[in-house]
């Protein structure tokens, strides 16, 4: 939404820059959090981030500003998910605060069993290989104990930013301003509701049958070394990508309700923590129905038969959509040739006859 209006937010007094990423702001999070954000920078155009010349970038936008701007907003979730230090927030503090005489930090905390669901289905579209829903939990594990850890994430920038001024919300329906977290947002911000009005984008849920054949397929690059985030590798699982969401949408793969209740029993101390210190009004952090989760995984079907499933239908898709491309060729071939006059057909023709060049490719 902030990405598609660039333009009305100018006039409103508010700004989204694009020195650190067009749609989402992930040059934040590769500048405070290098040795954890690998994966991202293989994302960027010719791979590679220069440190330095982001700052600069940065400093000339900011200096830039049209005077009405009183308000520059910044956006990126793995501010969250990669930064697992208190270095790392100090650095994105130290990086932003010479522009601004206030920064406001917001956050939005889901119950960690539905944000480990949400997360793997965003995993297997970016090519891991994982299996699973739940993320195995080990507690003395860095990176999913800091990860799912909302009060550990909420001290590291209440310790930098200021408590004052880290307002975390609750990702709930009754919580958020009209049930929705863009609304909610708007609110907090001071900005108009219409702003979200047509820039909503609904994740399409893939069926469990199209998210084994994601995992197989992930799985299968990795064993032949490729590259997960580009060439081959990263080009077939996004075809295969939309074609799932289009063709294999359906009740996508859950855990077990006593596996999700399991999980989320492994933060219920972290969380009364964040309750104690951020919603000290509410009896409990989040709601705990987990109603949604059926009683038991359905396990009839083979991960590897379920995954053939899906790819037989990707194939027959693949199959139509270049048979009917074929097709409009023809058409367009025919349509062409008609069109064309006759000595125009028979000047080419004989132009392309003495090519060296055309006749290569005809011997090729």
């Amino acid at each position: 939404m902030l990405a598609r209006r660039r333009d009305e937010l100018a006039r409103l007094g508010f700004w989204y820059p694009s020195s650190p990423g067009e749609y989402s702001h992930t040059a934040l999070a590769i500048f405070a959090a290098p040795e954890n954000t690998f994966d991202l920078v293989e994302h960027l155009p010719g791979g590679t981030f220069n440190e330095a010349a982001f700052a600069r970038s940065l400093a000339s936008e900011m200096a830039a500003l049209p005077p009405r701007v009183r308000t520059v907003i910044f956006s990126n979730e793995h501010c969250q998910s990669r930064f697992t230090t208190t270095e790392h927030v100090a650095k994105l503090h130290a990086l932003l605060s010479p522009y601004f005489d206030t920064i406001t930090i917001i956050v939005y905390l889901r119950r960690q069993d539905e944000m480990a669901s949400s997360l793997y289905s965003t995993r297997l579209r970016a090519g891991d290989p994982v299996a699973d829903v739940l993320p195995s939990i080990n507690l003395g594990e860095l990176f999913w104990a800091s990860y799912f850890n909302y009060d550990q994430m909420l001290d590291r920038y209440a310790g930098i930013f200021g408590k004052a001024f880290v307002k975390p919300r609750i990702y709930e329906p009754d919580f958020l301003l009209q049930g929705d977290a863009v609304q909610d947002f708007l609110g907090i911000c001071g900005l108009p509701s219409w702003l979200a009005e047509g820039t909503g984008e609904v994740n399409r849920a893939i069926s469990a049958d199209g998210k084994k054949f994601l995992s197989a397929l992930n799985a299968w690059h990795v064993e032949l070394g490729y590259n997960q985030n580009r060439g081959l590798a990263k080009t077939t699982r996004d075809a295969c990508v939309i074609i799932a969401e289009r063709l294999l949408q359906g009740r996508p793969q859950r855990p077990a309700r006593n596996d999700a209740q399991n999980f989320y029993e492994n933060f219920r101390d972290a969380n009364e923590c964040v309750r104690e210190k951020w919603f000290p009004h509410r009896s409990r952090l989040f709601q705990e129905d987990f109603s949604q989760y059926p009683a038991f995984t359905d396990d009839a079907v083979k991960p590897q038969e379920a995954a053939l499933r899906a790819a037989f239908t990707i194939i027959e898709d693949l199959v139509r959509q270049n048979g009917e491309l074929v097709s409009r060729l023809h058409v367009q071939r025919r349509g062409f040739r008609a069109f064309m006059p006759r000595r125009l057909r028979v000047f080419l023709r004989t132009l392309l006859g003495r090519s060296a060049l055309f006749q290569k490719l005809k011997r090729q």
